[in-house]
């Protein structure tokens, strides 16, 4: 049986697995998604070293995972939503090569989140809705040197910490609905994406220039409706940061003799007034770059070079 690489028992009404499941040895993928009378997982799972993916999705009556599926080294997928545990186990932090985190626990109390060092791997955090509050992450939230997307949104965060910056994979980043977030530290240059929708207090976003640099054809995106605090004056400096990495790159663009146009980012800003923000000090090159407001105060800026 150490030959069998996938086991498939999804949907049975198995109560629970036998223990010579770890005569299993070569088992890449184990299967219980929407086993509801599955109540407990034997210590022989532990033993399965091979395993790549545990899927675990509701069941619903599984109220416990073994500490020692910390020692599955290999498992790279683990998928939890729906099971009856009420915190992140500690073990989680053990399990070097995991990227997805399994955090779909029931939504009740304040989540009690464990210590990320070790989980490298991790290329997705989703902590939306948890009433995680300030001071609850842990310190050592930069050893998830590999995460590409952290979403926060619906906490009751101040602030976040000034260790995001270390996050050199970050993409993006969702904060919508933190209704007592003040400010944003210094965020990594790999940023596309910051969705700050409805937090309603924030005052201050420290973002280093090269932020704004384009990526990618499509352009970072930044969205900031209903920050009702996030004054015209932050708002234009924020603008005029991302004006400012548009002239330089036009500067650069135009030792090309044929017409190039790239859409470098789009803003949702609050509410604003005027159109004064689209009359930014010190970009002297204005034909070369584009800048549109639309209605809902949806804002694209990009360049073209131009022909000949």
């Amino acid at each position: 049986m150490g030959s069998l690489l996938e086991l498939f028992l999804d949907g049975t009404t198995i109560k629970e697995l036998p223990s010579s499941i770890q005569h299993l040895s070569g088992l890449v993928l184990l299967n219980l998604r929407e086993c509801k009378s599955l109540a407990i997982l034997p210590h022989g799972i532990c033993k399965l070293k091979s395993l790549h993916s545990l899927i675990l999705y509701g069941c619903s009556k599984l109220d416990n995972l073994s500490e020692g599926l910390g020692s599955l080294q290999g498992l790279e997928k683990l998928e939890a939503a729906g099971i009856a545990i009420k915190e992140l186990p500690p073990f989680i932090s053990l399990l070097e090569n995991l990227e997805l985190l399994p955090t779909e626990i029931p939504r009740s109390g304040v989540l009690q989140l464990p210590s990320f060092f070790g989980l490298r791997s991790l290329r997705k955090l989703n902590l939306s809705d948890y009433n995680i509050l300030e001071g609850a992450i842990p310190s050592d939230f930069s050893s998830l040197c590999s995460l590409e997307y952290l979403d926060l949104s619906r906490n009751n965060l101040v602030t976040l910490p000034a260790s995001l910056n270390q996050l050199s994979q970050l993409k993006g980043l969702r904060l919508g609905y933190c209704k007592r977030l003040q400010s944003l530290p210094e965020l990594p240059s790999s940023i596309e994406e910051i969705d700050a929708h409805d937090c309603t207090v924030l005052e201050n976003i420290l973002c280093p220039s090269s932020v704004y640099r384009s990526k990618e054809c499509g352009g970072p995106q930044f969205a900031f409706s209903n920050c009702f605090r996030l004054s015209e004056n932050e708002s234009s400096n924020f603008v005029a940061a991302t004006l400012r990495e548009m002239q330089s790159l036009a500067n650069k663009l135009l030792r090309f003799q044929f017409p190039i146009q790239v859409k470098l980012v789009t803003f949702l800003l609050p509410s604003i007034q005027n159109t004064r923000i689209l009359r930014i000090k010190g970009t002297d090159s204005l034909n070369q770059i584009t800048c549109g407001l639309g209605i809902n105060q949806f804002l694209e800026l990009g360049l073209a070079t131009p022909i000949g």
